[in-house]
């Protein structure tokens, strides 16, 4: 077996595990954690399972890291610059859905608090678009704050499929954006 194979088959499987954690642990789908007898500790399992399949996405863009000529770099980085745009605008448009709709039982959502939130991530698309370096960490440290502060606030509040799929979306942008941002300092694309 190759090393590129190898590496295929390993990103393979930490996605099937993190799928798994993160499909079954989360209410209120018919498997959750009370019905197959985990408890209370499904969040660990799904932030467990974020980890697995951002391992997996990282895996896979290190065994693509085969030496590109100059226009595949370039075009490496618009993938990932709009691959982050289009993950900052699905976070905007959720967490601005969720303003106005309490989707998430046992959580008020509708409110100033999460158009806000929206916004920010509208805003980010456009750094993300101006491209500039300082620009992107501005949207990682947004991004990770809210991933935090929702895993933090989770103590009273539910665990809901939304909320693991939106932090899947966040925890994604940041990992583009830290891939453009090293591939930027390294010399290898341009700004387009």
């Amino acid at each position: 077996m190759t090393g590129q194979r190898r590496a295929l088959a390993l990103i393979f499987a930490l996605a099937v595990v993190g799928l798994y954690f993160v499909i079954f642990h989360t209410d209120p789908l018919p498997l959750n954690h009370e019905s197959i007898g985990l408890g209370k500790e499904h969040v660990a399992h799904t932030v467990f399972g974020i980890v697995l399949l951002t391992a997996a996405g990282y895996l896979w863009y290190r065994s693509e890291a085969v030496p590109l000529r100059r226009e595949s770099m370039v075009r490496q980085s618009v993938v990932l610059r709009i691959s982050a745009i289009v993950l900052s605008l699905m976070a905007a448009a959720i967490h601005l859905v969720l303003s106005l709709v309490n989707l998430i039982p046992g959580e008020i959502t509708a409110g100033p608090v999460f158009a806000a939130l929206g916004v920010g991530y509208v805003a980010g698309a456009i750094m993300i678009l101006y491209g500039k370096r300082l620009l992107y960490t501005l949207v990682i440290f947004y991004s990770a704050a809210l991933v935090l502060t929702y895993a933090a606030s989770r103590d009273g509040l539910p665990v809901e499929s939304i909320g693991l799929f939106t932090k899947t979306i966040e925890a994604l942008l940041i990992a583009s954006l830290w891939f453009l941002i090293r591939s930027e300092r390294n010399g290898t694309t341009s700004r387009v």
